[in-house]
Protein backbone atom coordinates (compact mmCIF):
# COMPACT_ATOMS: atom_id res chain seq x y z
CA UNK A 1 0.00 0.00 0.00
CA UNK A 2 1.36 3.40 -0.99
CA UNK A 3 2.00 5.94 1.72
CA UNK A 4 -0.42 8.83 1.43
CA UNK A 5 0.81 12.44 1.40
CA UNK A 6 -1.17 15.44 2.63
CA UNK A 7 0.25 18.77 1.47
CA UNK A 8 -1.02 21.82 3.38
CA UNK A 9 -0.06 25.13 1.81
CA UNK A 10 0.16 28.33 3.87
CA UNK A 11 0.47 31.05 1.27
CA UNK A 12 3.10 33.52 2.44
CA UNK A 13 3.96 31.39 5.47
CA UNK A 14 7.13 32.93 6.90
CA UNK A 15 9.29 31.83 9.83
CA UNK A 16 9.94 35.41 10.99
CA UNK A 17 6.20 35.64 11.77
CA UNK A 18 5.47 32.03 12.73
CA UNK A 19 8.29 31.94 15.29
CA UNK A 20 6.77 35.01 16.94
CA UNK A 21 3.43 33.22 17.07
CA UNK A 22 5.14 30.20 18.63
CA UNK A 23 6.79 32.36 21.27
CA UNK A 24 3.45 34.02 22.08
CA UNK A 25 1.77 30.63 22.53
CA UNK A 26 -0.59 31.27 19.61
CA UNK A 27 0.22 28.18 17.49
CA UNK A 28 1.11 25.24 19.77
CA UNK A 29 0.16 22.54 17.24
CA UNK A 30 2.38 23.84 14.46
CA UNK A 31 5.15 24.49 16.99
CA UNK A 32 4.95 20.86 18.11
CA UNK A 33 5.09 19.61 14.52
CA UNK A 34 8.23 21.68 13.95
CA UNK A 35 9.80 20.26 17.11
CA UNK A 36 8.88 16.62 16.44
CA UNK A 37 9.32 16.69 12.66
CA UNK A 38 11.63 18.61 10.36
CA UNK A 39 11.57 22.32 9.55
CA UNK A 40 13.68 24.23 7.08
CA UNK A 41 13.98 27.52 5.27
CA UNK A 42 13.70 26.81 1.55
CA UNK A 43 14.59 29.12 -1.30
CA UNK A 44 11.62 30.33 -3.34
CA UNK A 45 11.50 30.92 -7.07
CA UNK A 46 12.87 33.96 -8.87
CA UNK A 47 10.78 36.07 -8.72
CA UNK A 48 9.46 34.83 -5.34
CA UNK A 49 5.77 35.49 -5.97
CA UNK A 50 2.62 33.39 -5.73
CA UNK A 51 1.84 32.34 -9.32
CA UNK A 52 5.47 31.58 -10.14
CA UNK A 53 6.19 29.55 -7.00
CA UNK A 54 2.99 27.48 -6.96
CA UNK A 55 3.50 26.74 -10.66
CA UNK A 56 6.94 25.37 -9.83
CA UNK A 57 5.35 23.17 -7.17
CA UNK A 58 2.83 21.90 -9.73
CA UNK A 59 5.42 21.22 -12.42
CA UNK A 60 8.66 20.48 -10.57
CA UNK A 61 10.61 22.94 -12.74
CA UNK A 62 11.77 26.55 -12.52
CA UNK A 63 10.16 29.53 -14.31
CA UNK A 64 12.61 29.30 -17.20
CA UNK A 65 11.00 25.98 -18.09
CA UNK A 66 7.36 26.40 -17.09
CA UNK A 67 7.08 29.91 -18.55
CA UNK A 68 5.13 31.70 -15.79
CA UNK A 69 6.94 34.82 -14.54
CA UNK A 70 4.24 36.90 -12.85
CA UNK A 71 0.55 37.50 -12.38
CA UNK A 72 -0.02 38.53 -15.99
CA UNK A 73 1.11 37.80 -19.53
CA UNK A 74 1.08 39.88 -22.69
CA UNK A 75 -1.86 39.33 -25.00
CA UNK A 76 -0.74 37.82 -28.33
CA UNK A 77 -3.25 40.05 -30.13
CA UNK A 78 -2.36 43.33 -28.39
CA UNK A 79 1.05 43.86 -26.80
CA UNK A 80 -0.36 46.74 -24.70
CA UNK A 81 -2.92 44.45 -23.06
CA UNK A 82 -2.01 42.17 -20.18
CA UNK A 83 -4.05 39.10 -19.25
CA UNK A 84 -4.15 37.09 -15.99
CA UNK A 85 -2.12 33.88 -16.09
CA UNK A 86 -3.59 30.45 -15.37
CA UNK A 87 -2.74 26.78 -15.72
CA UNK A 88 -3.09 26.90 -19.51
CA UNK A 89 -0.04 29.20 -19.69
CA UNK A 90 2.29 26.53 -18.30
CA UNK A 91 4.74 25.14 -20.81
CA UNK A 92 5.30 21.81 -19.03
CA UNK A 93 3.08 19.02 -17.65
CA UNK A 94 1.63 19.43 -14.16
CA UNK A 95 0.76 17.01 -11.39
CA UNK A 96 -2.80 17.08 -12.74
CA UNK A 97 -1.54 15.39 -15.89
CA UNK A 98 0.06 12.68 -13.76
CA UNK A 99 -3.18 12.08 -11.88
CA UNK A 100 -5.44 11.76 -14.92
CA UNK A 101 -5.20 7.98 -14.68
CA UNK A 102 -2.76 6.83 -12.00
CA UNK A 103 -3.25 7.36 -8.27
CA UNK A 104 -5.97 9.54 -6.81
CA UNK A 105 -5.65 13.27 -6.15
CA UNK A 106 -7.79 15.72 -4.19
CA UNK A 107 -6.85 19.38 -4.66
CA UNK A 108 -8.53 22.31 -2.90
CA UNK A 109 -7.59 25.89 -3.63
CA UNK A 110 -4.17 25.34 -5.19
CA UNK A 111 -3.25 28.68 -6.83
CA UNK A 112 -2.80 28.57 -10.59
CA UNK A 113 -4.88 25.37 -10.95
CA UNK A 114 -7.67 27.13 -12.88
CA UNK A 115 -9.28 25.95 -15.11
CA UNK A 116 -10.29 22.67 -13.49
CA UNK A 117 -9.43 19.55 -15.44
CA UNK A 118 -10.56 15.95 -15.45
CA UNK A 119 -8.44 13.92 -13.03
CA UNK A 120 -8.70 10.69 -11.10
CA UNK A 121 -10.02 12.52 -8.07
CA UNK A 122 -11.60 15.85 -7.17
CA UNK A 123 -10.53 19.48 -7.37
CA UNK A 124 -11.60 23.05 -6.73
CA UNK A 125 -9.31 25.63 -8.26
CA UNK A 126 -7.62 28.39 -6.27
CA UNK A 127 -6.12 31.86 -6.61
CA UNK A 128 -6.18 33.23 -10.19
CA UNK A 129 -9.68 31.81 -10.64
CA UNK A 130 -11.87 34.63 -12.03
CA UNK A 131 -14.12 35.54 -9.11
CA UNK A 132 -16.87 37.30 -11.01
CA UNK A 133 -17.54 34.47 -13.44
CA UNK A 134 -15.33 31.53 -12.49
CA UNK A 135 -16.73 29.01 -14.97
CA UNK A 136 -14.71 25.78 -14.85
CA UNK A 137 -13.54 25.87 -11.25
CA UNK A 138 -14.54 22.40 -10.01
CA UNK A 139 -14.24 18.77 -10.99
CA UNK A 140 -16.49 16.96 -11.02
CA UNK A 141 -19.30 19.45 -11.49
CA UNK A 142 -21.46 19.63 -8.41
CA UNK A 143 -18.62 19.33 -5.89
CA UNK A 144 -19.36 22.72 -4.31
CA UNK A 145 -23.05 21.81 -4.22
CA UNK A 146 -22.03 18.68 -2.35
CA UNK A 147 -20.25 20.87 0.20
CA UNK A 148 -23.30 23.12 0.50
CA UNK A 149 -25.54 20.13 1.21
CA UNK A 150 -23.14 19.23 4.03
CA UNK A 151 -23.52 22.75 5.46
CA UNK A 152 -20.13 23.97 4.19
CA UNK A 153 -20.03 27.41 2.57
CA UNK A 154 -16.92 27.05 0.40
CA UNK A 155 -15.36 30.18 -1.13
CA UNK A 156 -12.18 30.41 -3.19
CA UNK A 157 -11.34 33.99 -2.14
CA UNK A 158 -13.15 36.97 -0.59
CA UNK A 159 -15.92 38.18 -2.92
CA UNK A 160 -16.46 41.75 -1.81
CA UNK A 161 -17.75 43.81 -4.73
CA UNK A 162 -15.12 46.50 -5.15
CA UNK A 163 -15.65 47.14 -8.85
CA UNK A 164 -12.72 46.97 -11.24
CA UNK A 165 -10.07 49.49 -12.19
CA UNK A 166 -8.84 49.69 -15.77
CA UNK A 167 -5.67 47.71 -15.04
CA UNK A 168 -7.15 45.16 -12.59
CA UNK A 169 -4.64 46.43 -10.05
CA UNK A 170 -3.81 44.08 -7.17
CA UNK A 171 -2.62 47.11 -5.20
CA UNK A 172 -6.03 48.74 -5.43
CA UNK A 173 -7.74 45.52 -4.34
CA UNK A 174 -5.56 45.30 -1.23
CA UNK A 175 -6.22 48.93 -0.34
CA UNK A 176 -9.97 48.33 -0.62
CA UNK A 177 -9.75 45.15 1.44
CA UNK A 178 -7.97 47.21 4.09
CA UNK A 179 -11.01 49.49 4.36
CA UNK A 180 -13.08 46.53 5.58
CA UNK A 181 -10.87 46.21 8.67
CA UNK A 182 -12.01 43.64 11.22
CA UNK A 183 -14.86 42.48 8.97
CA UNK A 184 -12.31 41.42 6.38
CA UNK A 185 -10.28 39.47 8.96
CA UNK A 186 -13.45 37.71 10.14
CA UNK A 187 -14.31 36.93 6.51
CA UNK A 188 -10.89 35.32 6.01
CA UNK A 189 -11.40 33.28 9.19
CA UNK A 190 -14.74 32.02 7.85
CA UNK A 191 -13.19 31.09 4.48
CA UNK A 192 -10.30 29.21 6.13
CA UNK A 193 -12.65 27.38 8.50
CA UNK A 194 -14.96 26.27 5.68
CA UNK A 195 -12.01 25.17 3.55
CA UNK A 196 -10.83 22.93 6.37
CA UNK A 197 -14.37 21.63 6.94
CA UNK A 198 -14.46 20.69 3.25
CA UNK A 199 -11.12 18.96 3.75
CA UNK A 200 -12.40 16.92 6.71
CA UNK A 201 -15.55 16.05 4.73
CA UNK A 202 -13.49 14.59 1.88
CA UNK A 203 -11.01 12.89 4.21
CA UNK A 204 -13.91 11.02 5.76
CA UNK A 205 -15.59 10.03 2.49
CA UNK A 206 -12.99 9.74 -0.28
CA UNK A 207 -9.97 7.65 -1.14
CA UNK A 208 -6.82 9.58 -1.96
CA UNK A 209 -3.10 9.21 -2.52
CA UNK A 210 -2.21 12.91 -2.56
CA UNK A 211 -4.36 15.57 -0.89
CA UNK A 212 -3.56 19.26 -1.41
CA UNK A 213 -5.21 22.09 0.50
CA UNK A 214 -3.95 25.68 0.35
CA UNK A 215 -4.86 28.46 2.79
CA UNK A 216 -4.40 31.95 1.32
CA UNK A 217 -5.73 33.96 4.26
CA UNK A 218 -2.21 34.08 5.71
CA UNK A 219 -1.00 35.94 2.63
CA UNK A 220 -3.95 38.35 2.61
CA UNK A 221 -3.59 39.30 6.27
CA UNK A 222 0.18 39.73 6.05
CA UNK A 223 -0.04 42.02 3.01
CA UNK A 224 -2.47 44.28 4.85
CA UNK A 225 -1.37 44.10 8.48
CA UNK A 226 2.32 43.25 8.63
CA UNK A 227 3.18 46.06 11.06
CA UNK A 228 0.37 44.94 13.37
CA UNK A 229 1.51 41.31 13.17
CA UNK A 230 5.20 42.08 13.62
CA UNK A 231 5.20 45.42 15.47
CA UNK A 232 8.49 47.32 15.09
CA UNK A 233 8.62 47.86 18.87
CA UNK A 234 8.55 44.08 19.51
CA UNK A 235 5.11 44.11 21.15
CA UNK A 236 2.47 41.40 20.75
CA UNK A 237 0.41 41.18 17.52
CA UNK A 238 -3.07 42.69 17.44
CA UNK A 239 -5.49 40.25 19.17
CA UNK A 240 -7.89 39.86 16.22
CA UNK A 241 -4.97 39.02 13.94
CA UNK A 242 -3.44 36.58 16.41
CA UNK A 243 -6.88 34.97 16.67
CA UNK A 244 -6.80 34.14 12.96
CA UNK A 245 -3.53 32.22 13.41
CA UNK A 246 -4.81 30.55 16.58
CA UNK A 247 -7.85 29.32 14.67
CA UNK A 248 -5.66 28.07 11.84
CA UNK A 249 -3.49 26.23 14.35
CA UNK A 250 -6.54 24.50 15.82
CA UNK A 251 -7.37 23.24 12.33
CA UNK A 252 -3.82 21.96 11.90
CA UNK A 253 -4.19 20.02 15.15
CA UNK A 254 -7.51 18.55 14.00
CA UNK A 255 -6.03 17.65 10.62
CA UNK A 256 -3.17 15.77 12.26
CA UNK A 257 -5.71 13.80 14.28
CA UNK A 258 -7.51 12.72 11.10
CA UNK A 259 -4.39 11.46 9.30
CA UNK A 260 -3.19 7.91 9.71
CA UNK A 261 0.08 7.01 11.47
CA UNK A 262 1.74 6.13 8.15
CA UNK A 263 0.57 9.26 6.31
CA UNK A 264 3.02 12.06 5.58
CA UNK A 265 2.12 15.69 6.26
CA UNK A 266 3.99 18.43 4.41
CA UNK A 267 3.32 22.08 5.28
CA UNK A 268 4.74 24.37 2.62
CA UNK A 269 4.84 28.01 1.59
CA UNK A 270 5.43 29.76 -1.71
CA UNK A 271 7.41 32.73 -0.34
CA UNK A 272 8.28 34.55 2.84
CA UNK A 273 7.43 38.04 4.08
CA UNK A 274 9.19 41.22 5.15
CA UNK A 275 8.14 44.85 5.48
CA UNK A 276 7.59 46.52 2.13
CA UNK A 277 8.99 50.03 1.70
CA UNK A 278 7.82 50.87 -1.80
CA UNK A 279 8.31 50.34 -5.51
CA UNK A 280 10.86 51.63 -7.97
CA UNK A 281 9.14 51.78 -11.36
CA UNK A 282 11.99 51.54 -13.84
CA UNK A 283 9.98 52.42 -16.93
CA UNK A 284 8.46 55.47 -15.25
CA UNK A 285 11.90 56.68 -14.11
CA UNK A 286 13.21 56.32 -17.66
CA UNK A 287 10.22 58.19 -19.08
CA UNK A 288 10.60 61.09 -16.65
CA UNK A 289 14.27 61.36 -17.52
CA UNK A 290 13.66 61.55 -21.24
CA UNK A 291 14.53 57.94 -22.04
Amino acid sequence: MKRKVFLLGLDGGSWNLLDRMFAAGVMPNLKRLCREGVRATLESTLPPITPVAWTSLMTGVNPGRHGVFGFKRISPENSYLSLPVNRMDMGTPTLFDYYREGGRLISLNLPMSYPATEINGLMVTGMMTPLRNPGDFEFPRGLLQRFAEAGISYEIDPKFDFGEDAQGSTKIMYSQWLEWGEEFVRKLSDISRNRMLATYHLLDQEEWELFICVIVGTDRIQHLYWDQLVPPDGSEPEPILAAYYAGLDEHIGELVGKLGPEDSLLIVSDHGFVKHHGHFLTNEWLRRNGW
